[in-house]
């Protein structure tokens, strides 16, 4: 084996597996699958919404005051950052489909007869488009185990809020098989 091809190895994950957990927006756990190219993954991440960011805010007719779930697709590109084979950049697209209660004001009309406002909650359901931007440190030459990362990104719903904007983003950790 030439030095070349010594050093081409070192640069090429055997991994094509990752799985992990994030804590922030959202937070869970995720799956990831690297491609053969070993510049591009396919990830699934599943886990609460609205808990970190975007907790207490107004949304269509009303507000959001509590936690619901999500789940998301993303096609990502990956690259070295400089030198390192430790640290990879990686920023992708996708899909997040939400399940969450927002509360409103609505007249309503008791038993009595008697009308008045009360608060009620609306299950909604959203989908939407999602991106990603984020650092990974992969521990030993880059291509073992163990990873670490943090990402930011943002969520624009399409249905129903055309255009209702989340921040996203957390830390987290992933095992690389």
């Amino acid at each position: 084996m030439t030095a070349l091809q010594m050093k081409a190895q070192l640069y090429r994950a055997p991994t094509r597996l990752a799985i992990g957990a994030r804590m922030g927006e959202p937070g869970g756990v995720m799956v990831r699958n690297y491609f053969r190219n070993n510049r591009n993954a396919l990830e699934i991440n599943v886990g609460t919404y609205g808990a970190f960011w975007d907790h207490d805010r107004a949304y269509r007719q009303g507000y959001y005051k509590d936690i619901g779930w999500s789940a998301n697709l993303l096609y990502l590109w990956r690259t070295g950052l400089g030198n390192s084979r430790n640290v990879q950049l990686y920023y992708g697209l996708g899909g997040q489909l939400n399940n969450r209660r927002y509360y409103r004001l609505q007249e309503v009309t008791l038993q009595s007869g008697q009308t008045g406002t009360a608060e009620v909650n609306v299950r909604n359901v959203s989908l939407g488009a999602v991106g990603t931007l984020g650092f990974e440190y992969f521990l030993d030459r880059g291509y073992k185990p163990l990873s670490f990362f943090a990402e930011i990104g943002a969520y624009s719903e399409l249905v129903p809020s055309i255009l209702h904007t989340h921040v996203q983003g957390g830390v987290g950790a992933r095992l690389n098989f």
